[in-house]
């Protein structure tokens, strides 16, 4: 006669396996708001720096557009555009051709040291 061993039971997840599988997942999770955080901090800064070259160009257009050249110095002056004030220098100095000036722009926030946009042109002085 056999005696045969009764069938294991169904066995579920053990609760420290349940434990370290929402360990796991919180894990990812965490991970992946915090990506996406950064994701948008960075798309913010994208933002103003597009925003602040806009105005760089926009400044550049209206010295080149100017019926005089203009004066070799430096300048500053404010604009407000997309709702923020933004601050703009532009710098202007002779080359080595007599007929050509330099034209430097340079964009920035009125709270913010640093520029967030440059750009240069070139006009001549006749």
């Amino acid at each position: 006669m056999s005696r045969r061993s009764p069938r294991p039971a169904a066995r579920g997840f053990t609760l420290i396996e349940v434990l370290v599988a929402l360990s796991i997942l919180s894990i990812g999770v965490l991970a992946a708001f915090k990506l996406v955080r950064e994701s948008t901090l960075a798309l913010g800064g994208v933002r103003e720096r597009v925003m602040a070259d806009i105005v760089a160009d926009n400044t550049l257009i209206e010295t080149l557009a100017q019926p005089q050249p203009p004066v070799v110095t430096m300048t500053r002056g404010e604009v407000d555009m997309a709702g923020a004030r933004w601050t703009w220098r532009r710098t202007v100095t002779p080359t080595s051709d007599p007929d050509l000036l330099r034209i430097d722009i340079e964009v920035g926030r009125g709270d913010a040291s640093g520029a967030l946009a440059r750009v240069t042109g070139f006009r001549g002085t006749h």
